[in-house]
């Protein structure tokens, strides 16, 4: 996964002088994923950091969710519904190629990797996060409403979430793990904010 933005890493002086079988307590995360092409995966930490990672294959996302789900507990995990996948057929120079193909791959692939820890996936449909998370006439679009709503309400990331079309993964798993954060924590949006 491509820019993940580094977290503090665990002193190994917490664990001396600990006695046997000490646990570190692991922090909980919420975790949003927008499997599209250019998608992007989001962890919003209980306390408001955040890390985030662009979608580039499947060895690099391995390692992502190993790393996530051995460092926190629980993991809450959305990832957006894809819907009536159809499979678009193109003619590119004199090779062939399948537009959405890509997309269920990415998909199911996702949902295989949280389960094979054991941590199950709440599917949310695209209506459902935006009609909740994305601020009123915040632009023409939804894709221009979600970099807008990422952009105001959590000014941090306005150097990781810019207007292209590379970002717009990003803005939307910033915006599936906030809705997913607000399933659990009351007023997750007021405690992000720092409000």
């Amino acid at each position: 996964m491509g820019e993940v933005t580094p977290m503090d890493v665990l002193d190994p002086q917490i664990l001396a002088g600990q006695p046997p079988g000490f646990m570190v307590p692991r922090m909980i995360a919420y975790i949003g994923i927008d499997p599209g092409i250019k998608g992007a995966a989001v962890l919003i930490e209980k306390g408001g950091r955040f890390q985030m990672a662009d979608w580039t294959d499947e060895h690099e996302a391995r390692n992502l969710v190993h790393m996530w789900a051995g460092r926190y507990s629980p993991c809450h995990v959305a990832i957006e519904k894809v819907f009536n996948i159809q499979v678009q057929y193109h003619q590119k120079g004199a090779g062939r190629y399948f537009g959405n193909i890509k997309l269920a791959i990415n998909y199911g692939f996702w949902l295989g990797l949280w389960s094979s820890h054991g941590i199950d996936c709440t599917e949310v449909a695209p209506r459902s996060w935006q009609s909740k998370m994305l601020l009123k006439g915040s632009g023409k679009n939804m894709k221009e409403r979600a970099f807008n709503t990422v952009r105001e309400v959590f000014p941090q990331t306005r150097d990781m979430i810019k207007f292209k079309t590379k970002h717009n993964g990003r803005a939307d798993a910033f915006l599936i793990a906030w809705w997913m954060m607000s399933q659990y924590e009351n007023n997750g949006f007021l405690k992000m904010r720092g409000d």
